[in-house]
């Protein structure tokens, strides 16, 4: 048996619908790029924070965007590691159960940049399916993003600058269904 295959169009062999990546045309100034090569998932993120983005406008005068993060960018640069967050040490999650060291890294697909007279906020958004075993086994990203949101004093930077809030959500899954979005308004309802 042959199969005959068209390499000169772009394929991709997925099972999850989410997973599915289009291009989408944006027209807000809060996207950073002129399109969204994203997958379904990703898009609905990009949508409930586009419903949000008049409020955040409101707050935040001098600046909202939301940058789309691909590690594959970065891949063959140098700029490949200083993107990542890491983790240094193990520490107690919010379910007050030891989490071990994940030494490797991850980049999150989206930050949320927010700035206001006062301070730059950046916000890192990671969208995860819940379909597969890789969702459990990813879940010290997570607590690594909330870490971040709960441990703000304890943050070191290469450059000390106070003026700089760094904040991780729970994963964005599909429908909101860990309520991120509720979370994303208390973080930046927090500041006033």
């Amino acid at each position: 048996m042959f199969f005959r295959v068209d390499f000169s169009k772009p394929t991709l062999l997925l099972t999850e619908p989410t997973q599915q990546i289009a291009v989408y045309d944006m027209n807000d100034d809060f996207y950073v790029y002129d399109r969204a090569i994203v997958n379904k998932l990703e898009y609905e993120l990009i949508e409930h924070i586009r419903s949000r983005i008049q409020e955040l406008k409101e707050k935040y005068q001098q600046a909202v965007y939301l940058f789309r993060m691909d590690e594959n960018m970065h891949r063959e640069s140098a700029k490949g590691e200083k993107l990542k967050l890491h983790q240094y040490g193990s520490r107690i999650n919010r379910s007050g159960e030891q989490v071990g060291v994940h030494l490797e890294g991850f980049q999150p697909d989206f930050i949320l940049f927010l700035e206001n007279n006062e301070f730059y906020f950046q916000i890192f958004i990671e969208p995860k399916g819940m379909s597969s075993d890789k969702f459990v086994s990813e879940l010290w990203k997570q607590d690594l993003l909330l870490y971040m949101s709960d441990h703000q004093a304890e943050m070191e930077f290469e450059e000390e600058d106070a003026n700089v809030h760094i904040s991780g959500l729970k994963f964005y899954t599909k429908g909101d269904g860990q309520n991120t979005m509720n979370q994303l308004a208390q973080l930046t309802s927090a500041d006033d």
